[in-house]
């Protein structure tokens, strides 16, 4: 029997696999979604347990 997989949508991007966790962040490989480009992309997303720490997100996105 074949597997389906199922694709999680995060924002413009479908997450199309997870590749590493890290202790404060998780990265995945994942499709662009745009109407002129077509690329595969790294994300690299908060671990959730960190998500809510404004402190945390100012050194996460710098």
């Amino acid at each position: 029997m074949s597997e389906e997989k199922k694709f999680e949508r995060f924002g413009r991007y479908l997450i199309l696999d997870h590749l590493v966790d890290g202790g404060m962040a998780k990265i995945c490989r994942a499709r662009f979604l745009g109407e002129q480009a077509d690329k595969i992309v790294a994300i690299k997303m908060v671990q959730p347990q960190f998500s809510s720490d404004e402190a945390f997100q100012t050194m996460f996105m710098d």
